[in-house]
């Protein structure tokens, strides 16, 4: 089968494009022709380069990328097209519709709900989806004019989008809010992915604890400096942790807003010496965290897509502590250390816990391996893979 991929941008830090990258070239090594048009290259995959429109007015930017996608799909002889971002989604869908080919649309974030892609006001409260009223007290001056345009022609393709035969998503909390605004056909959730095996057998374990003077013991958080991903609600609970455990470090992986807050703050708790902040780290280098860490943390505050930190963690028999907001919800029944990310207490209690029975940490890493095949890279591709057919075959 001959596909055509459009995301807007090439290969970055990680998360979506790096999940995109690796099931290409899983699509690939079973047979199929894929071809990404993007802004960016993709390494050792046939991309088509496309201008970075992102900011571009709506109908001078899919009037170009509707002609380059009818180009590509001539060119390529496209039997099924698959949009992989909310930039190049709609012109994908009226490309493919000129040529009546099937379309699959990837959704792994809010954009068709929110112009900010999240559903965040700047409180850090939460909307169901973006409103005349949500809009009033989201955005200002200039930025609400433009965060308007935004929204109402969101509100345009919604119908749109709804066309596409199908509408993968990665949990349902995303699936609840298509549905909110009105996309409801043919809506499945595949679970994000990972190449399992990158988080094993990992070398320089000992050379990394070293370089960054961690403890026997270390509780690790993975992500961006974001009130909302939780990094301020683990200082409700570490720094008592850390006080009564004197053999556990804090490794804190990332950078954002909230990294000078951080500082501020373990230097007021007079923890320098147990917690240590690497800063962003490249993609390449995030299992190697995993593999050095014994229990990893995820209180994020927000309703998200889906934390990676589930999937991550699994792969490198990690035990994990994440919070129950957002898509991590769909695995509470499967995962017994998804908790309240307000129950400080609770949290307390499961990391302690850990912390003082290495023989159940090495249990729960063990099982957590076991059951994370399911979000495998083979396992996912195998469910896109059976979601392309079935659109193949109606369409024919």
């Amino acid at each position: 089968m001959n596909i055509l991929f459009t995301n807007s941008k090439g290969l970055g830090y990680g998360g979506a494009e790096v999940s995109i990258s690796q099931y290409v070239i899983e699509l690939r090594n079973r047979g199929h022709n894929i071809i990404i048009a993007a802004s960016q290259e993709f390494p050792d995959i046939n991309t088509e380069k496309i201008k970075f429109v992102e900011k571009w007015p709506y109908y001078i930017k899919n009037f170009y990328l509707k002609r380059k996608f009818k180009e590509l799909i001539k060119k390529y002889s496209i039997d099924l097209v698959s949009p992989q971002d909310h930039t190049t989604t709609e012109a994908a869908i009226l490309a493919a519709k000129h040529f009546s080919l099937p379309t699959v649309v990837h959704i792994r974030d809010f954009w068709f709900a929110c112009p900010k892609s999240t559903c965040l006001k700047p409180n850090a409260t939460e909307c169901e989806h973006c409103s005349w009223k949500n809009l009033k007290s989201c955005s200002k001056n200039l930025r609400y004019i433009i965060d308007l345009y935004k929204w109402i022609h969101l509100k345009k393709i919604a119908k749109l989008i709804d066309s596409a035969d199908v509408k993968v998503c990665v949990s349902s909390t995303v699936k609840n809010k298509l549905a909110k605004c009105g996309i409801k056909s043919n809506v499945i959730i595949n679970p994000g992915a990972r190449i399992l095996e990158k988080f094993e057998n990992i070398h320089g374990i000992d050379e990394f604890k070293k370089k960054y003077n961690l403890n026997k013991i270390v509780v690790t958080f993975i992500g961006s400096f974001f009130y909302t991903k939780g990094i301020l609600q683990i200082f409700k609970f570490m720094p008592e942790i850390l006080r009564k455990n004197q053999n556990v470090s804090l490794l804190l992986v990332g950078d954002g807003p909230l990294y000078n807050k951080v500082l501020e703050i373990i230097k007021k708790e007079k923890l320098d010496n147990r917690i240590v902040l690497t800063g962003r780290l490249p993609f390449k280098r995030i299992p190697l965290c995993y593999s050095a860490s014994d229990i990893l943390i995820a209180p994020h505050l927000w309703s998200a897509p889906l934390d990676a930190t589930i999937i991550e963690a699994s792969a490198a028999s990690k035990p994990f502590i994440i919070s129950s907001r957002g898509g991590t919800s769909d695995f509470i029944e499967r995962y017994n250390y998804i908790l309240p990310p307000e129950e400080i207490d609770l949290w307390k209690e499961k990391i302690n816990f850990l912390i003082e029975n290495p023989e159940e940490r090495k249990k729960i890493g063990q099982n957590l391996r076991i059951k994370v095949e399911e979000m495998s890279m083979k396992s996912y591709v195998d469910r896109i893979e059976k979601i392309y057919s079935k659109v193949f075959d109606k369409i024919l």
